[in-house]
């Protein structure tokens, strides 16, 4: 499994719109290109990250340009003070995330 982190700087009063933007594109990566899902995370200093998983490297890499494409026809931009940066892109070496229960409704 290959993993990515991004920062994301959303603009104040945009948080909702751009949550909303953000699960349409990772829903829509997840149906159609094989991306593995994604989690948003916002720190207190109002930064987010988001952590996606793909299968592998080459998934990721063929599906990031597409990315980029649904992202600007949601105009994600539109909600974000700047570019999302990739921290850092990881291959997974060992697993110990507990599944989440079906029922736990995140999409």
């Amino acid at each position: 499994m290959f993993c990515v982190l991004y920062e994301l700087k959303v603009k104040p009063g945009q948080e909702e719109p751009f949550r909303a933007a953000w699960r349409t594109v990772t829903e829509n990566m997840v149906q159609d290109y094989g991306s593995l899902g994604a989690r948003l995370h916002s720190t207190d200093d109002g930064v987010w990250i988001a952590y996606a998983q793909w299968p592998d490297k080459e998934s990721w890499q063929n599906g990031h340009i597409i990315i980029e494409e649904e992202s600007k026809q949601m105009h994600v931009e539109e909600y974000l003070d700047e570019i999302p940066r990739v921290i850092l892109k990881m291959t997974v070496v060992d697993d110990l995330l507990a599944a989440l229960p079906d029922s736990f409704g995140l999409f």
